[in-house]
């Protein structure tokens, strides 16, 4: 059995991550694509039948232009509805609370504080919020957690646009 805290930045270009607390180890991806696709994308967590799992959300906290809120709120609401009917409680964590936890000042310090933990491999803005997300949720589980030991795996980003764009490339080439 598996207890996974997930962590979605929610956004166009999705951040992804997922944090095992028995293997203190996390997993991070980003993910372009429609909120359906989105969606799927979670099918990578390979979810297995007796795990726990603890999903949250960034919550929206800048308001930018109204088409970004009205875009950003559509995907949030779908995927939050999505998971509701799948019997899951996401939560919605406030990016700033999350980066508070760890004493991180800004956007751009949650990967400097992070990529040590990666290796060889950089993460994102995308990647580190919802990471700190899905740590934030195992912290308020846990008060012991701790970041030290903690592995992190970068997965290779998934563009299903770049996917559909190359597909039909492909069509117009084969009628040729």
């Amino acid at each position: 059995m598996r207890k996974l805290y997930v962590g979605l930045d929610v956004a166009k270009v999705m951040g992804l991550a997922w944090y095992d607390r028995v293997r203190h180890t996390a997993t991070v991806v980003e993910v372009t694509g429609t909120p359906i696709e989105q969606f799927t994308s979670l099918g990578m967590m390979a979810l297995q039948d007796d795990d726990i799992v603890t999903f949250g959300l960034e919550r929206l906290h800048v308001f930018v232009n109204a088409a970004t809120i009205r875009n950003m709120s559509e995907r949030q609401g779908f995927l939050k509805w999505t998971l509701i009917t799948m019997g899951y409680t996401p939560k919605e964590v406030g990016p700033s609370e999350a980066r508070a936890l760890w004493s991180v000042k800004g956007k751009a310090g949650a990967p400097l504080m992070l990529n040590p933990f990666a290796g060889p491999m950089m993460l994102t803005t995308n990647h580190a919020d919802a990471l700190l997300v899905a740590l934030f949720l195992a912290h308020r589980d846990d008060p012991t957690l701790v970041l030290y030991g903690l592995k992190i795996t970068v997965l290779e980003g998934i563009n299903y646009e770049q996917q559909q764009r190359a597909a039909a490339r492909a069509a117009r080439l084969a009628q040729k």
